[in-house]
């Protein structure tokens, strides 16, 4: 791609073969220009207007100039010069042309490589967290949902209504299918992490010990009835 860096590497020198022409061309084309294209060729050629404005009052004109005026107003750089007759088009593949027969066959060549793409940048590789079956940890599980918890009082509260209605917590609005789906994920962990594990069981027991406060105590006389039956004192199984 022609680009100003290499528009720019041109000498100054004069190019023109007849300076009529070039006077009569170069201030057409130049004083027909808007003032965004004059900004743009005067960009190119890395130089001040009156440099293109003393081309059409002296008739030189350099490959420089020629290039950046026939790429911006379309304009084969020949007839700037007055080598052609014909006005033509400013075609990437003829600067090219031009650029090589006024001696910068190495620019020329630089301008035909494709542009190289930027790199992208490469990215950073993501810390990953491994899941480890070792039941190595002391921790009851807590410790995850330490700030759901924090929320309630740690003693026991006897009363039905305190434990239905419970004080607001952000929690508060989680429904019946999403903490199912928490809980279903959680017994997933639960296989493959010792942490998830114990969350999981503590779960269990709380919910236990909330929905089913007397099962210890049922379970116990059923073990103390058991014990008296085996253990009773009828005569006919004693010793005399």
């Amino acid at each position: 791609m022609l680009t100003a860096e290499l528009i720019q590497k041109m000498k100054r020198n004069n190019i023109s073969k007849d300076k009529e022409k070039t006077t009569e061309r170069a201030k057409e084309i130049f004083k027909s220009a808007t003032k965004d294209q004059k900004i743009e060729m005067e960009t190119l050629a890395g130089v001040k207007r009156v440099s293109f404005e003393r081309v059409y009052s002296t008739g030189s004109i350099s490959a420089k100039l020629a290039v950046a005026m026939a790429k911006v107003m379309d304009v084969d750089p020949l007839y700037l010069t007055g080598e052609a007759d014909e006005r033509g088009d400013g075609a990437e593949s003829k600067l090219l042309s031009f650029m090589e027969s006024k001696g910068y066959k190495d620019l020329s060549k630089k301008a035909s490589r494709p542009a190289r793409k930027p790199r992208a940048k490469a990215k950073e590789p993501e810390e990953i967290t491994y899941i480890t079956a070792e039941d190595d940890s002391d921790d009851d599980g807590e410790s995850l949902f330490k700030d759901m918890f924090d929320e309630y009082d740690d003693e026991e509260d006897d009363e039905d209504d305190d434990f239905l209605i419970g004080p607001i917590t952000p929690y508060s609005k989680m429904t019946e299918d999403e903490a199912g789906l928490l809980l279903h994920a959680l017994f997933i962990q639960a296989k493959y992490s010792a942490e998830a594990c114990a969350v999981l069981n503590f779960i269990k027991a709380s919910l236990a010990n909330k929905c089913f406060p007397d099962m210890d105590s049922d379970d116990d006389e059923g073990d103390s009835g058991a014990d008296d039956g085996e253990n009773g004192d009828g005569d006919g199984d004693g010793y005399n």
